[in-house]
């Protein structure tokens, strides 16, 4: 989970909560913008796409191979 919330964190497309702020859920969701959110979220959808990481999956599968 908490490396969930890093990704979130770092590339903007979402938020957290903790256990003790689900009361306040509503005006934690208030605070965001949607649509900034919403554009965020499809450029990181694309930054993380299967084939723009062929290369680097290829490298590290043939690295575990050669080990």
């Amino acid at each position: 989970m908490e490396y969930g919330r890093k990704i979130v964190e770092k590339y903007k497309i979402g938020f957290a909560v903790k256990d003790n702020e689900y009361d306040s859920l509503k005006s934690i969701i208030d605070k965001y913008n949607y649509i900034e959110l919403q554009k965020n979220v499809f450029k990181v959808r694309e930054k993380f796409l299967i084939n723009n990481n062929i290369k680097r999956l290829d490298d590290f599968y043939r690295s575990i191979i050669e080990e």
